[in-house]
């Protein structure tokens, strides 16, 4: 099993120029898109299973599902995550799960 130490820096860094802040409470991940330009918090997932990311195929699941949802809101600042996507879809396909809890800020 990935380390949460790890598993935060793999998921912070997945949303790169997005500022993403990965917190543990309670045994449960939340994860905290933030606009870089604005500060504006873009969308936060809470109650993520660590142990359910057990794999780099099931984080990048994660990391696909959050983006598309980012994207499909339409989100200002989330062109480059678009263009990201973009070239993470010629690389591998990813078929990920639904969000089962979204808040949104």
């Amino acid at each position: 099993m990935i380390s949460t130490l790890e598993l935060r820096h793999i998921i912070e860094t997945a949303f790169l120029p997005t500022k993403c802040i990965c917190s543990v409470r309670a045994g449960s991940l939340m994860i905290q898109l933030v606009d870089p330009t604005t500060q504006q918090e873009l969308l936060t997932v809470a109650g993520v299973d660590p142990k359910a990311l057990g794999s780099s195929r099931a984080i990048a699941r994660l990391v696909a599902e959050i983006k598309e949802e980012l994207i499909l809101r339409g989100d200002a600042g989330i062109a480059a995550l678009d263009q990201f996507n973009s070239s993470l879809t010629r690389h591998a396909k990813f078929f990920p799960p639904s969000i089962s809890s979204v808040a949104h800020g």
